[in-house]
This record gives C-alpha cells, structure tokens and sequence, in this order.
C-alpha cells in the first residue's frame, strides 16, 4: 500500500451518498449537529507528532496529521490549538479551510483526463463488487479519472472500522484556523498532487494493484496500523513504517514512495524554510508520513538552520511553549 494523498480523502465524500441499498453495511457517517461538534472540541484529546520550531527567535510548530481519522479524534487536541493560537499563519498541503474550498479542490482533481483509456470491462466489475461491499453505487467511483480513482479507492475501506476520509484532522485544523483569523497557506495545489501521481507506472497498473491490496485486505491492514500509531501517538512505531507497510517491497515501490513522499517534502521544506527566513511564526500541518526519515521535514528544516524538537504528546498541558520537549 502507498501513501494516502490528502486529495484521495477529498473525493470521495463529495459523491459517496447516504447508504443505498438494503444489506449488510458499513455504518453510515455520523451526522453531529453545531452543539455536539463544539462539546467534541471541549473535550478533544491530543494525538498525532508535533514538533517545535525555533529560528529567528520565532517560535513554529509543525504537525503531522492523518488522512482518515476517527469521530473521537477528527478535533484537534489542546496543544495542538494552543500551538496554532500562538502563531502569524497555519499551513497545510492544500488549502481546505472552508467547505467551498475543499469542495472546489474536490471538483479540480475529479476533472476528466484528456484521451484517457476506458477501463476494461474486468476491472470495472471489480470496482462495482467493492463498491456494492460500500453500499454504494458504483457509478460514484468510475466517473472520476483512473489516476483520481486509484487514489480515492482505498480511503474508504475501513468504514466498518469507524474510520472516515470527512475526520481527517487536516480539514478541522482548517476550520479552527480561519476561525482564529490566521493567516491559511497552502503548500501545494491539486495539480501538484495529482501530478505526483501520474508519474511512473501507468493509472490503470497502479489501479490494478490497488484493488489487489483492496480485495486481499493488505491495503485495510496498513491504513488500520497507521491510524494505531497516529492516535496512540506512537512515533517509534510510526518511524518503521516501512518496515510494515508492505510498500518498499519492490524497486518500482521505493521510487513510488519516493516520489509520493520525499520528493516533495523537498518543496515544502522550502516554502516552510522562506516563512521562518521571514520571521514569521507558522504552524504547519501535514500528512505525518512527511515527518520521518532523514528526508522527513523536521531532518530537513535542521539542514536549514531550525532548531526542530519533538514533543510528545502523552500528556495536555495548557501551554506547548511549556512543554517539555526531547
């Protein structure tokens, strides 16, 4: 299994409707009303890596979040919001902090694709059999584009499990930001995102070893360890992915990974790196699997000058300035 990009999370839950038809299904998304989403604020626990950002007598943060997420943790936890209370801007890999722009991301990366090849009738079976085990019409999944498609898949297998493209934290961490009027950067666009995969093997390869992954359930496997590690704030764990992932297996997967991770934390290190020149304060929220390794953003961030430390996140004190960092 590859990592999930934060455009998969985005497409689905703009065409998967309510359960359709009358078997054996997944459960339903939760629908909260405003009171019950402010009490889940009040009460929200702190889980995922942060890591505290010093240069130019600055104080940053940056978060590593999680793409499909449970209801108990789609809130962000007190030392996470303090954090962003305390900074100039909030960034994260797209700008999704309102629903009409993360409706407007949705609509870019689900535009057909110029001269694309039809799916053969094979495959489109087997995506109307994981989509009838959805409870959904399949029609949902085969409009989108092959390289949309083989990425948006896998963001909705673990339903049964609890687990949610519309919780990832990304898209709540948004919300909070505007609400305390912060400034909101986006680090890349859709097409970045979709171009990283459109790179290397064909769509319809990498569509036929997702569903492989899909119907062996090795995809389900993977995605439930990651969120395991993501909650319980495990970095050790997290820091062997890939050591479990199963997606490292093979020359072609590493430079995938490769590709889908490292490349571009490059760029964004950069941006973040010009911020900090800047002397301005940020809080960076992106997927965790940019955190680790030697090309992860906090190993990058110290090549350039920061002073970058974990801290742990067992505990909710009131103030991250006050925590103790290691």
């Amino acid at each position: 299994m590859k990592a999930l990009l934060l455009i998969a999370s985005l497409l689905l839950p703009c065409v998967v409707p309510a359960q359709t038809v009358e078997k054996a299904c997944p459960p339903p998304l939760p629908q909260l009303t405003k009171q019950q989403w402010i009490e889940k604020a009040r009460v929200a626990k702190n889980a995922g890596f942060l890591w505290k950002i010093e240069k130019q007598r600055q104080v940053s943060w940056l978060y590593g979040t999680i793409h499909v997420n449970a209801l108990e943790l789609a809130m962000p936890g007190p030392t996470v919001v303090q954090a962003m209370r305390e900074v100039d801007m909030v960034a994260l890999e797209l700008d999704i902090s309102t629903p009409e722009k993360v409706k407007a991301v949705a609509a870019e990366a689900a535009k057909p694709v110029a001269d694309e090849k039809p799916l053969d009738e094979k495959t489109i079976e087997r995506i109307k059999k994981y989509a009838e085990a959805l409870c959904v019409p399949a029609d949902n999944f085969l409009k989108l584009p092959t390289s949309a498609l083989q990425a948006a898949l896998p963001v909705y297998a673990l339903r049964d499990k609890g687990l949610y493209p519309e919780f990832m934290v990304d898209a709540f961490i948004g919300g909070i930001g505007t609400g305390l009027k912060k400034k909101m950067v986006a680090l890349e666009t859709t097409q970045s995102q979709m171009a990283a995969l459109d790179q290397g093997v064909s769509a319809e390869k990498e569509l036929e070893k997702v569903l492989n992954e899909l119907e062996s359930g090795d995809s389900q496997k993977v995605m439930q360890q990651i969120f395991d590690a993501w909650s319980a704030s495990d970095l050790a764990k997290f820091e062997q992915f890939a050591d479990w992932c199963e997606c490292m297996r093979t020359p072609e997967e590493r430079a995938q990974m490769t590709r889908l991770n490292e490349d571009r934390n490059v760029d964004m290190a950069k941006q973040i790196a010009q911020m900090l020149d800047d002397a301005k304060s940020v809080f960076v929220a992106v997927g965790a699997l940019h955190m680790i390794g030697d090309q992860g953003l906090p190993a990058l961030l110290r090549e350039r000058g920061a002073v970058v430390t974990y801290v742990p996140l067992g505990t909710s004190p009131s103030s991250p300035s006050k925590l103790q960092a290691k």
